[in-house]
Parts: C-alpha cells; structure tokens; sequence
C-alpha cells in the first residue's frame, strides 16, 4: 500500500533522501558562491581541438565574446549581492522606522506631552503644543546623554551625520565599516531624533546600511573594488528605502562620492538593492510617498521662472550658512572642556531650549514641511517659516556638532522646504506677480531639493527626488532651474568633508588613472617563464609543512598548486597557516585537501592593465598565465615586480627619446629638456614621499584591548599603526603579532601595546621614493610608517609597495613627475 508520506518508509530510504537534500542544497550554495565571484554557471572545461587555436588579439568577434562574458557575469553576479543588500535595506529600515516611532513616543512624547505632526504618507499631520512645553529641554538632555554614552562606548564613529562616514569609508578604507556599527548607529539615531534632537532618518539610513553592505562583501570575500560597489549599493538602498525614493536613493548614491563626478559601477547593483529595499518595507510601511500623493503641482508660466531662480540664489546663500555653522559648532565642541561623552547632552540640552519657542526644529521636521506642502500658510505665517530657517540650522549644528547621531539629509531638505515657503510669503507681498501662478507648496517642495543639492554637490538626484515626492514631471524644469543655481552659488563647498571633486582624486581609482602604459602592453611582455624558477610549485601531495616552509623562505604570500602542467589551485600561507593549527600540526596534511580552486588567472595577450588590476584589488603579488587554447594549462606568472621593471624600463626608452628630441633645440632649451628628461628617468629620485604616501592610515591605540586590533586587522587590512594617548606614532601591529598570543595573561588584558613592534623604520615625507625604497630592499619591508622629524611624532601616512609602484605609471603619462622642489617646501 503506497503512502503519502515518510513514516512507513525504511530508514535507509529516509537517511538516502537527507543526503540527497543535502547535496542539492550544497549544489545550490555552490552555484550561488559562483555567481557572487562573477564566475561562470559551469565550470570552465577544456575547448574542443577544432576551437583550441589562439585569436587574434584584433579580431573584432573574439573581443566581442569577451565582452559578453564579462557583461553576464557581472549581471550575475551584482543581481545577486544586489538582491542580498536589497533584503539588508528593506528589513532594518522597518526596523529603524519602528525603533524611531518607538522613541519618539517614550522620549519626547511621554516627558514633554508633544508628538511632532507626520507628513501626510505617515499619519496625520495635525499640530499641538506641548502638554509640558518647560520639559522639553529635558528630554532633548535625556537624549543626548543616554546617545553620548553609547556611541563613545561602543562605536565614535556613529556620532554625527552618517554618510560622510560612508564617503570616507568608500575612498580611504576600502569600503570598510566596522561590524558594530549597523546597530550602534540605528539606535542611537532613533535616541537621538526621538528626543527631539534635529537630525534626519536618511543620513543614518546610510550609515547603517554602509555598514550591512560592507559585511555582506566580507561574507562573501569580495575584493576590495566590490566591497567598495557593495557598501556604497547599500547607501542607496538605505535612503531610497526609507524615503520612499528608491531611483533618487540609488543615484544619490552614485553621485555623493564626487563634486563633479559619477561612481558609474555602482549603477545596477545600486538599482537592484533600492528596488528590493523599497519593496520589502512598502510592502510592511505602506507605498504612499512621504509627502502623499494627493498634490496636484503644475509648471504653466515662465514669468513663475523668476521666483525660482530667486529662490536657488536663496538656497545657494543660505547653503554656505549651513556648512558654516556645522563647522564652527564641530569646532567649538571640539574645544570645549568637557568629557565628550556628556557632549551630546549639552547640544541637547541648547536644542531643548529653542524648541520651547519653536517647536517645529524639533526631530525630522518633516510634518512641519508638510504644511507647506498643503499649501497651508495659516498654521505656519511666512514669518515663522523665515525664523524656522535659521532655527533649524542652528539646532541641527548644535545636535550633530556635539557628537548626536543621526543624518544631516533630512534636516537640510527641511531647512530648504522652510526656505521655500518663507520666499514665497515674501514674493506674495512685494512682488505678487511673480508667483500669482504658484502655490506655495511647488516653492516647498522645489527649496527641498534645491537646498540639499547645491550643499551635498548631488543636483541630479536631488531632481528626481522632487520628481518622486509628488509623483510626477510637472515641476522637473523648475528643479533643474533653482538647483543648478544653488549648485553654482555653492562652488566647490560641500557639507560632505570627504567628497572629492572627480574618480581622478580618490584612492579608490589611484590605480586605474595611474598606468596608462599597461594598456598597450601585453602580459607576456612582463610574463616569467616556469622553467626561470622564480615562483613556488607544489603538487597536491605536497605536504602543507613543506608548502608553509617554502612560502616562508621565499617571502612569497602564496603557492600555485601544478599537476603535470596543469593548475589545479592556489595555497596561501594564511590558509597553509590556518589549517595545520585547526589539524594541530598533522604531517599527512597536503596541498590539494586544503586548496582554493577558484584561481584568478591572465593570458598572455591579455593587456598587462588587466594583470595590475587583479593583483592590485584581491591583494596577490603573482598571477599564473595560462594559455587561451586550455585555460588549466600553466605556462608562467606575472609579478607586480615585474610590472614595475617593465614600466621602469618603459619610461626610460620614452625619456631617452624625448631627450634626443631635445638636444636638437636651442643650449638653454636642451639643458632644460635634459634636466627633465633625468628626472623622467629615474622618478623615484624625482618624487618625493609624501606625494605617494597614502594620507589616512589605519591607526589604533596602544591601550587598547587586544580583540578590538583582531577586529581592525580582520576588517581593514594587514596592519595597523599603533599611536599613544596623543595620537603619536609608538609602534605597528600585523596578523603576524597577534598569532598565538592570548587576549588575557594571568588575569589581565593584553592590549595592543604589549604585542605591537616598537622598533620600527620610518620614512620623512620629504625624502624621495628612492631613499625610501633603499631602505624597504635593505630591510625585506613592503610599507614604511611617514613621520616629520623625530619620533615620537603624530602618522602622516603610511607608504606601501603599491604606491611607489603607481608612480611608474604617473611617470610615463602625459604629465611628467616634476622635479624636486627645495625641501621644506
């Protein structure tokens, strides 16, 4: 009698279909982890002898080829991690919008008796005054102490606005973010606006999910390009998400890297995410905008372009005041005697005290725009809306000046939709023509967006997010109009510190801007031979002692695994390293149990750029080259030292040539050439330390617990440098330190100092990259701690391998390295 289910089934057929349960979720794992590398659905097989000869490197459908392989693994691989930071967004945004409602309700709400008004696509935007107006000071206190003594607890670097963190995480830290930070920033955000502190839900938004994309990356041991890609992805998803706005959110994201610029990669898996994130919490929060949708706006006349070119001067000139004031409130508390945990309740406590008179600076701000919006000028009179501008910057100076947390987006758009209003009322009563066909609401709505975009340098998103709060294209023109002049009155000043002007000037694309000799360059032109003996081989049988040994002797990071020709794998030392401790030393441990088999691997007419660029972003200092015609079969390596003998080489033969040129000029003219043409020459002698040195380097304090050092070494990279109370260079850390030393000896903590080096070697920022890298070959270094004068000294920056390896590059361009000033210039 057959049945419907397992119970009457023998046990051998019940434990056969848990195996095969298994082994299909395993598949499934497996082919998710191919997608997340950008690898192939099926793994790459050996191609038919009728396919197995060479292309031409100039056959238009050989590159064609290429180019859609690329294309749908990038697509695969981003529709992936971009769904993944998608479903991140889209849960702990309706976390945060609950943890925010929450707070509002027990601080502000329980102690002073006042809820602020929601906008209208959050409940009902209706005002009452304080039951208790005299308490606000104290809930605003309340806030910001209980917000102090978190944060410099447990994460600093949640205090104040978030993006500009997640700016600077993306340029100077390899899109890293510290674990912590998602949930030390998500509550102390919701403290902070809850207790009617002035900050915004958005900039937190990003922060968070700058932080939740990082992990994502690390989950997934994406490199330090896509790890970047995947923590700015979850900056757009974050704001998209929690305004409502998910294709304004996913190109703000883009474009608030740059001043004048655009972070093209992150495009699509910023999309992805944002639409994910948008539909999870619509589908929990509701689809209505924030601002609803009931408005009816209209662009019909274009004498009402006056007023709105009025009012982008007005947001330009107010928008210089706002990063004035968040400078010198930053400025003052960080002078200010006082420990800094009790920082924040002190700008609580300033921002309690002009709530009393204006209750509308208090939290988000936003139901109080929205009676600008409705057009409602009667509960808010262009004179209070004119007080509220000011009000509201100095309170939102004061809430992220002193250390509150919470985004600086929400309140500059608030501060704008005030703006807007406020000239509005004013034209109304000087000029009544100018607006009499335009509803205060369309000013409003058009300051949001122009104010915001002018100060943060990111016009194009700021349009289309007055596109998508009310729901149509009527006011479009006038956004482009007020915004690019606000943009314009701003000039180069951004409320983001960290923003650079162009890709050309972040670290992030140090690289891709540096080498322009290695696009024309072949890798067998760089390519080391086998038979030369220089790389470490190890068969699978190899025992993992031998491979660790070998590695160790030869300074190298990592071994190719070879059988009879063919690559079958890659050991590093880390991996080597790990796995005899976890076998606890077993000597039949070999190679081929513990290596990885994803190899990242060239071939020999592939441009050498493309060589650089996968050494560079996976941290490798070899790569194996195999042939096209069998992608297993072996046929030599390319180095980053190789790279650079042949940049150098390369730069040499350009400057020789040049120089001949020269020579046939007029005697001062040849003297000069010549005299640029040595210079070009040998560059290193040409350029000094500190224009190679990387200028924010990871540090960490001596009297620090020795876990939190694992932590930074985890998350950010091979070492750290070590620096005392006053931020002076005492010593560098490195896994190396830290492997088999326990956190806690007879009783104590060990801190950083204990297990960090003290002797160490540095290098002065006016010295030259030759000096430098004398002293890196004598010594077998790949980086060098940058002090002025004698130690103990503050870090200037730390110069790595890398970086005296981009100069190569820099020095075969159009644009020579100049010649060396006087020192101390």
């Amino acid at each position: 009698m057959a049945h419907d289910n397992d119970e009457g089934a023998p046990a051998a057929t019940r434990g056969s279909r848990s195996v095969q349960s298994l082994a299909a979720l395993a598949a499934v794992a497996a082919l998710l982890g191919r997608i997340a590398r950008g690898l192939p659905l099926r793994p790459e097989s050996r191609a038919p002898e009728a396919h197995s000869h060479e292309p031409r490197r100039d056959d238009p459908h050989a590159l064609l080829s290429g180019f859609r392989r690329y294309t749908r693994a990038y697509f695969q691989r981003w529709l992936l991690i971009g769904a993944l930071i998608g479903v991140g967004a889209g849960v702990s945004m309706v976390v945060f919008y609950t943890a925010l409602k929450l707070a509002t309700h027990w601080l502000l709400g329980a102690i002073a008796g006042f809820m602020p008004p929601d906008p209208a696509g959050e409940g009902p935007t209706v005002l009452h005054p304080p039951a208790h107006a005299w308490l606000i000071p104290v809930a605003t206190t309340l806030g910001g102490l209980l917000t102090g003594i978190i944060v410099y607890r447990l994460a600093p670097e949640t205090a104040g606005g978030g993006t500009d963190d997640a700016i600077r995480a993306f340029h100077d830290h390899d899109g890293f973010l510290r674990g912590r930070v998602p949930a030390v920033k998500l509550v102390v955000s919701a403290i902070t606006i809850g207790s009617g502190g002035s900050a915004g839900r958005e900039g937190a938004a990003a922060q968070i999910m700058a932080g939740i994309g990082s992990w994502i990356a690390r989950v997934l041991h994406l490199d330090a390009h896509d790890r970047r890609i995947a923590e700015i992805a979850g900056v757009g998803a974050g704001i998209g998400t929690i305004f409502r706005a998910p294709f304004a959110g996913a190109i703000f994201a883009a474009e608030v890297l740059y001043k004048r610029d655009l972070e093209a990669d992150a495009l699509f898996p910023t999309f992805i995410a944002a639409v994910v994130g948008y539909a999870i919490f619509g589908a929990v929060e509701g689809w209505t905008p924030v601002f609803g949708g009931q408005n009816h706006f209209s662009f019909s006349h274009p004498l009402s372009l006056v007023a709105y070119l009025v009012l982008g001067l007005c947001c330009g000139g107010i928008g210089l005041l706002f990063r004035w004031a968040m400078d010198a409130s930053e400025r003052a508390f960080r002078r200010l005697p006082l420990p800094r945990i009790l920082k924040p309740a002190l700008g609580g406590l300033l921002v309690g005290l002009i709530g009393i008179a204006l209750p509308g600076v208090l939290g988000l701000g936003y139901g109080f725009v929205q009676f600008g919006v409705d057009n409602n000028l009667v509960t808010l009179s262009g004179a209070v809306l004119a007080a509220l501008v000011f009000a509201k910057i100095a309170a939102t100076a004061l809430t992220l000046g002193s250390g509150g947390s919470g985004g600086d987006v929400a309140p500059a758009m608030v501060v704008g939709g005030f703006l807007g209003g406020a000239i509005w009322a004013l034209l109304h009563t000087v000029t009544p023509g100018l607006v009499q066909y335009l509803a205060p609401g369309e000013l409003v709505i058009v300051g949001m967006g122009a104010f915001f975009g002018g100060i943060s340098k990111t016009p194009l998103a700021m349009i289309l997010m007055v596109v998508e709060m009310t729901g149509d294209l009527a006011l479009i023109v006038p956004a482009m109009l007020a915004t690019m002049v606000a943009y314009l009155i701003t000039g180069d000043l951004s409320v983001y510190a960290n923003q650079v002007p162009t890709r050309l000037d972040s670290p992030a694309h140090k690289h891709d801007y540096a080498l322009p000799l290695l696009h024309a360059v072949a890798v067998r032109e760089a390519m080391q031979p086998l038979a030369a003996g220089g790389d470490v081989l190890a068969t699978p049988d190899t025992p993992v002692a031998e491979v660790t040994h070998e590695l160790r002797l030869r300074r190298m990071p990592q071994a190719l695994i070879v059988e009879g020709g063919r690559l079958l794998g890659m050991l590093s030392g880390r991996t080597a390293r790990r796995a005899s401790a976890q076998r606890q030393g077993d000597e039949s441990l070999r190679a081929g149990q513990v290596m990885s088999r994803e190899v990242p691997r060239v071939y020999p007419d592939d441009p050498l750029y493309l060589a650089w660029v996968r050494l560079s972003r996976r941290g490798l200092r070899q790569l194996p080259v195999v042939s096209r015609s069998d992608p297993t079969q072996l046929v030599g390596t390319v180095s980053l030292e190789a790279i650079g003998r042949l940049l150098r080489l390369q730069a040499r033969s350009i400057a020789r040539d040049e120089e001949r040129h020269a020579l046939k000029s007029t005697a001062g003219g040849a003297h000069a050439a010549r005299r640029e043409q040595r210079a070009r020459m040998d560059p290193l002698a040409a350029t000094r330390v500190a224009r190679a040195m990387l200028r924010n380097p990871r540090t960490v304090g001596e009297n620090e617990p020795l876990p939190m050092a694992r932590q930074l070494l985890e998350e950010r990279g091979a070492s750290l440098l070590v620096v005392d109370d006053a931020g002076r260079l005492v010593g560098i850390i490195t896994r190396g330190d830290l492997r088999g030393r326990p956190d806690c000896v007879d009783g104590r903590d060990v801190t950083v100092g204990d297990a960090a080096v003290r002797r160490l070697v540095t290098v002065g920022p006016d010295e030259t990259l030759a000096a430098a890298v004398r002293k890196m070959n004598r010594l077998g270094l790949r980086q060098l701690p940058v002090v002025a004068g004698a130690r103990p000294a503050q870090p200037l920056g730390l110069l790595r391998r890398s970086d005296v390896l981009a100069v190569y590059g820099g020095s075969s361009g159009s644009h020579p390295i100049p010649a060396l000033p006087p020192p101390g210039r």
